[in-house]
């Protein structure tokens, strides 16, 4: 077992957390109709949440593979990468498919975390610093933190 592993299992706990919030959401408006826009975020915050879980699970053995978890970094810089990318994809015609429209605010949010996301996962890759990588997965959180506040502030209703 690599030092490093509660870290990772902290950031899978926080991960999946965020997931259960998403169905305890949907669960309190049992009784109202989800909007198209509510669906769509309250799916993305499940979706991410537990990916982010696997890929913070998965750390820990491919590290122990790789003999450390700096000779593992890269690899899992790559695969938060793809990750990201299709995600992006994912959510891009997702959006189209559902006829959601986010706001501007919302829009340069998401984009900023996932240029972010983006740009961090190319540090790790070529610096292989663990710390790049840890920090990485921390900011991983931020993308279905980012729409959960959304969710949140639309169920307050209009004059939020």
């Amino acid at each position: 077992m690599i030092p490093e592993a509660t870290f990772f299992f902290s950031i899978a706990a926080v991960s999946v957390t965020l997931a259960g919030f998403s169905g305890l959401v949907a669960a309190f408006r049992r009784g109202d109709q989800l909007r198209a826009v509510e669906v769509f975020h309250l799916r993305g915050i499940a979706e991410t949440g537990l990916a982010n879980a696997l890929i913070a699970l998965m750390t820990i053995p491919v590290a122990t593979i790789a003999g450390d978890l700096r000779a593992a970094t890269p690899v899992m810089g790559v695969v938060v990468l793809a990750y990201v990318l299709v995600q992006i994809a994912v959510f891009a015609l997702r959006g189209r498919r559902m006829s959601v429209r986010s706001g501007v605010p919302q829009a340069v949010g998401a984009i900023a975390i996932d240029v972010a996301v983006i740009g961090l996962a190319a540090v790790t890759i070529i610096v292989r610093a663990v710390g790049a990588y840890e920090s990485l997965l921390i900011l991983l959180l931020a993308r279905p933190m980012w729409d959960f506040v959304r969710v949140l502030r639309d169920m307050a209703g209009p004059a939020a």
